[in-house]
């Protein structure tokens, strides 16, 4: 199914949301209470708004999580079997309402392309695709690690009709903690438009195979990183010439000849997760 087909789609749940949902919006003693229940609300308001309608409802679960992460959402059922659910950082609620709900926005494009799109890989997981989805609705996002690069003033002022300020923090006298969050892996590109990603930290010298021309990443500067991972997995052949292809990560199970720099830290292909 296309996304343009989506439209066709009738807004609907499993029991378990509407069941999780109900209690998360009444429960008195829980701190998260009166969040969970603007945010389950806003929810709605942006499915109208955004998608038509058109995405399932689902859970939105407040908590402590990684400092590295404002929210997620999880592709597939949960631990109780829930299939949707968006899990938002009570640890960033010292941020403005409204950069909390651009949060969510982030997770529902996430959503909106599970059921109707085609969802990136590590580590290109924010894909062209997500990155379009994401502009249309006011969201600047970056190829790769989806980090917010500028948000729209239209969408502010909708957030702020929907009743998310700016300039108030989600739960008053919350800390935050800026995200300090980097790329585990980069993309260098040669002259034909090939790329190959490698650990941050660490150099590639390797040439491509097809245009002959040396990858190169222009900003990079090792000598600036204060932390050099252990290993470089880089696919050459016995001339040294790039043997990937595009799109391809290097972390892959195959057997690699280094070319790095003489005493250099070289790597063993490792499992990107998260």
């Amino acid at each position: 199914m296309s996304i343009s087909d989506c439209a066709t789609i009738r807004w609907n749940g499993e029991e378990v949301a509407d069941a999780i949902r109900k209690h998360e919006t009444e429960t008195r003693e829980w701190t998260f209470q009166p969040a969970a229940e603007r945010l389950t609300r806003l929810y709605d308001q942006m499915n109208e708004l955004f998608f038509g309608k058109t995405l399932p409802k689902a859970i939105i679960a407040i908590g402590p999580d990684l400092i590295t992460r404002y929210g997620c959402y999880r592709l597939g059922r949960d631990e109780i079997g829930a299939k949707h659910r968006i899990r938002l950082n009570a640890r960033h609620f010292g941020r403005s309402e409204s950069d909390v709900a651009i949060t969510l926005l982030h997770e529902q494009i996430h959503l909106f392309q599970n059921e109707f799109g085609h969802v990136g890989h590590r580590p290109r997981y924010h894909n062209k695709e997500f990155v379009g989805l994401a502009a249309v609705r006011g969201i600047e996002a970056q190829i790769g690690n989806g980090v917010t690069k500028s948000v729209s003033q239209r969408l502010r002022q909708v957030l702020a009709e929907f009743g998310f300020s700016h300039a108030r923090p989600m739960i008053a006298d919350s800390d935050d903690r800026a995200i300090s969050k980097p790329l585990r892996k980069v993309a260098w590109h040669c002259g034909c438009g090939q790329e190959a990603w490698v650990e941050r930290g660490l150099a590639l010298h390797a040439v491509c195979v097809k245009c002959l021309r040396p990858f190169a990443r222009p900003e990079f500067r090792p000598e600036s990183q204060a932390l050099h991972r252990e290993s470089a997995a880089i696919p050459t052949n016995a001339e040294g010439l790039y043997t990937g292809t595009r799109h391809r990560s290097i972390q892959r199970d195959v057997t690699f000849q280094s070319s790095t720099t003489p005493g250099a830290p070289t790597l063993a292909p490792h499992n990107n997760t998260a």
